[in-house]
């Protein structure tokens, strides 16, 4: 079982100096300080479930002292994450990344509605003589008179010339672009967050008005289709919907040519790229240049489907195979990619851990082959690409399990974990155990939401909002005893250790201890007698 509650080191007792009754008395005094909260995050405590650790409002290393009034109770996750970062930064951070984690689909309109409690309403746009505008916004604020610029856009149509200007104007003021292609990404909105810490950021997001400004005074809607991670991020660091956010306004561009520029804007930064054609650009530049043509050839066949499965047909059959090898790696890559904060699974996978205890990692070639690979469908998805949604929801399908995995069975506190406790996640960790865990899991969500055997599983269902299912189902693979149980007991036990040692499969042994889909589902109940002969 993983430990849970409040969890306070003898060497944190041990620094706190001249204040017995506080030593003594550290779990409840705490307790009461916290009412019931995580310090960093805001969440709510469960005691009988989470893991509860004592941390520093000041860290050690900048002179924060050990007592009362510097110590708070944290959800060992969120003082993980926090490592020596002052708590003011984290905690305007965390509260977001939770609700992130909760939602499904999160684009600026939720975030603003749902998070910073935002009604963002209309804006009027009044002519300030030829050449000249000025926007008053609902909190009763105006910009100073703007001048408006012209530019050709040659993407947008022959000839076509668009008028905008730069202003700065409040969140609050802004609305969501339904052009807007993505859902918001944690770990990309995190780094834009740090840096801003230290570097101001000028560059504007881009917004249209939802009717075009024809020098006439205008009430309309002021509608962002580019830039929702950037001004998130602004709106955390500073005042929320009071933030003032840098904004480049175009004031006569359509919904059609919003889309068509943001294609543009995203195309030019491969990490942020369209879903659309993303996966082609990321496959190399050979792959990119081909899926234009493919896409054009498609639009010039109607009826025909763009598709991942199409386009690697689209290709001679002898260079098929290259191109399915390419896609695949490709959706591969996106795992690895993904910031630790994100994806914390990658803290145990070589080349991205830091972890002090080598045999706790997980070589990465074992990560793609053994569990990435078993829940991804490795197969060009025949179905239309669409803005990538089927991929999308795979990747964070698998994201949540193997973050729900991390967090039941592998995750520890490297400055007090105990021998035991080491040899416990070193065995949950082995290859066997990483296959027959990927292989059990994909079982559980088939029973659960889909027919049996459905390779495409993880592309159709949302496990969102089915957090606590899963973790029961993961708790349940963790809390078999034999992961911590003397290696000597008996010859099932010495069987399944040897098969651990030696990358065997674990179906027949993990059936004969009950270590099986009956168990994890709670369909059948351990006796006490599993691991006897």
């Amino acid at each position: 079982m993983a430990k849970t509650g409040i969890q306070i080191s003898n060497v944190l007792k041990n620094k706190i100096q001249n204040d017995d009754d506080f030593k003594e008395n550290i779990v409840e005094i705490l307790k009461q300080k916290s009412c019931g909260k995580c310090f960093l995050s805001g969440e709510t405590f469960n005691y009988a479930t989470d893991l509860i650790h004592a941390d520093h409002d000041i860290p050690e290393s900048e002179g924060g002292l050990t007592d009362r009034e510097n110590l708070n109770l944290t959800l060992a996750y969120c003082n993980k994450f926090k490592q020596a970062n002052p708590s003011l930064l984290v905690k305007k951070y965390l509260p977001f990344k939770f609700f992130v984690d909760k939602n499904s689909d999160v684009k600026f309109d939720k975030a603003s509605k749902d998070f910073f409690g935002i009604k963002s309403e209309p804006i009027v746009v009044e002519p300030q003589g030829e050449g000249f505008l000025q926007i008053s916004f609902s909190n009763g604020t105006k910009t100073p008179v703007l001048p408006i610029y012209t530019e050709k856009k040659p993407e947008l149509g022959n000839g076509f010339t668009y008028d905008y200007v730069f202003l700065q104007a409040p969140a609050s003021a802004i609305m969501n672009d339904e052009v807007q292609p993505r859902n918001i990404k944690t770990g990309h909105i995190y780094k834009i967050f740090q840096d801003l810490h230290y570097n101001p950021l000028h560059e504007p997001s881009s917004v249209r008005l939802k009717k075009e400004y024809k020098n006439k005074t205008l009430s309309t809607d002021l509608l962002m289709f580019d830039g929702q991670h950037k001004t998130i991020a602004k709106m955390l660091v500073a005042d929320g919907g009071d933030s003032m956010i840098d904004l480049k306004l175009y004031l006569n561009l359509s919904k059609e040519q919003a889309t068509s520029l943001v294609n543009t804007i995203q195309s030019k930064i491969i990490k942020l790229g369209l879903s659309k054609s993303e996966f082609a650009s990321k496959m190399g530049d050979e792959y990119s240049q081909a899926f234009a043509r493919y896409e054009k050839w498609c639009k010039s066949n109607p009826g025909t489907i763009i598709s991942e499965d199409g386009f690697i047909k689209y290709f001679d059959k002898a260079k098929q195979a290259n191109a399915k090898k390419s896609l695949i790696q490709s959706r591969i890559n996106d795992f690895l990619k993904m910031d630790v904060h994100e994806f914390s699974i990658l803290e145990m996978v070589e080349n991205k851990s830091k972890l002090k205890h080598k045999k706790s990692i997980i070589k990465e070639t074992t990560f793609i082959n053994k569990v990435i690979n078993s829940l991804l469908y490795c197969k060009p998805i025949i179905h239309p690409i669409g803005d990538d949604e089927l991929r999308i929801r795979e990747r964070n399908n698998i994201r949540i399990i193997l973050n729900l995995f991390h967090e039941e069975c592998l995750s520890y506190d490297e400055d007090n974990v105990t021998d035991d406790e080491l040899t416990k996640i070193h065995r949950l960790k082995s290859q066997s155990s990483l296959v027959y865990f990927t292989s059990l899991i994909k079982k559980a969500c088939e029973h659960k939401f889909v027919m049996p055997g459905d390779s495409e599983l993880f592309t159709k269902i949302e496990l969102n909002q089915n957090k606590d299912y899963l973790k029961k189902v993961i708790e349940r693979y963790s809390d078999h005893p034999i992961w911590g149980h003397d290696e000597k007991h008996s010859n099932k036990v010495t069987q399944f250790y040897n098969s651990l040692q030696k990358n065997q499969s674990l179906n027949t042994i993990g059936d004969a201890i009950k270590l099986n889909l009956p168990y994890i589902l709670d369909v059948v109940q351990l006796v006490g007698s599993e691991l006897d002969d």
